[in-house]
């Protein structure tokens, strides 16, 4: 194969994770099976992993059902985990299609991402203030607080009673 050959075929590679839920009622020693067939699903399409989350179980923040044997049965907790990979965009609906074939799977989503793995910064509250003598900004020890607290505040200050 020629570099412009591999040039081709890389191309329309992007970077994607892949969040899913696994049915709660799968034995703990069978899940790390079950997450290897969506793994096999991605790595048969020619994606290639870059990283993966441990999947744990966890309480669900709303009730999820999934029709199984003809009986639709309801869930309040699953496995979650994730799998980050490379793969030609042309393949992603391959892949979509065969992991809806999978029993095990309660739900899943598929993303486009970057390599990295980006973390978002708390935001800082407070005010700057600027010390004349030394010529520095001085930074107030400052409370971090929860994006959602901030925003309530932001919120309450912009409704008009």
């Amino acid at each position: 194969m020629t570099n412009a050959d591999k040039l081709s075929k890389n191309e329309g590679n992007k970077v994607y994770e892949i969040g899913f839920l696994l049915l709660p009622n799968i034995e703990e020693t069978k899940v790390s099976g079950e997450v290897v067939k969506i793994k096999d699903i991605i790595e048969k399409k020619g994606g290639s992993f870059i990283s993966e989350g441990t999947t744990e179980m966890r309480n669900l923040a709303y009730q999820m059902s999934k029709s199984l044997n003809g009986k639709k049965q309801k869930f309040n907790n699953a496995y979650s985990g994730w799998v980050k990979f490379e793969a030609n965009a042309s393949v992603i609906n391959d892949v979509k299609k065969e992991i809806d074939g999978l029993e095990k799977v309660l739900r899943y989503l598929i993303i486009i991402t970057t390599r990295e793995n980006v973390a978002i910064p708390p935001i800082k509250t407070g005010k700057f203030s600027f010390n004349e003598e030394e010529k520095t900004v001085v930074e107030p020890v400052v409370e971090e607080k929860p994006v959602s607290e901030e925003l309530d505040e932001t919120i309450d200050e912009l409704v008009i009673e």
